[in-house]
């Protein structure tokens, strides 16, 4: 993780991993085949993070107010982040070497965009959030995670 986020993936090599890792090729090359898998794997851990951190929408009056539960949500995705940021920094800046990897951050993305497109469905089913383009609400929202990864990790924002 440590190699991706520091040179990215494009600039990273199995070398480079190699050696942050202190293991030897062959061990390497027991549990991933190239760098592609390793990033595929951190795709998934990260994606799982943000939804192991999301709750769902009670409207049980014992839960407490569905928007306060949203806004809860919100936070816990937010420190998730906060918390897991070198996943993030590898993540949401976006940089892919090949097609392959493009193929799968585009995917990641979409989930994303999927996860938070349908909060603010949620949101607009219970009456708090106003009628709106789910996709731009959710692309614009993701794009500012990603700006902010990219300001995080030194770069231009």
């Amino acid at each position: 993780m440590a190699v991706f986020k520091d040179k990215g993936y494009h600039a990273a090599s199995v070398h480079d991993i190699i050696d942050a890792a202190q293991i030897a090729r062959g061990t390497f090359y027991l549990y991933f085949t190239s760098k592609r898998e390793i990033f595929a794997e951190l795709a998934a851990t990260f994606l799982e993070l943000i939804r192991g951190s999301v709750q769902k929408i009670s409207l049980d009056p014992a839960a407490g107010e569905p928007l306060a539960q949203m806004r809860a949500n919100f936070r816990r995705v937010m420190n998730t982040v906060l918390e897991h940021g070198d996943l993030a920094t590898i993540m949401l800046r976006g940089d892919a070497g090949d097609s392959e990897v493009r193929a799968q951050l585009d995917l990641f993305y979409a989930q994303v965009i999927a996860l938070i497109g349908q909060a603010v469905r949620v949101g607009h089913a219970l009456g708090f959030a106003r009628d709106c383009d789910v996709h731009v609400i959710a692309v614009a929202a993701l794009a500012g995670l990603k700006r902010g990864a990219r300001a995080d990790a030194g770069g231009a924002g």
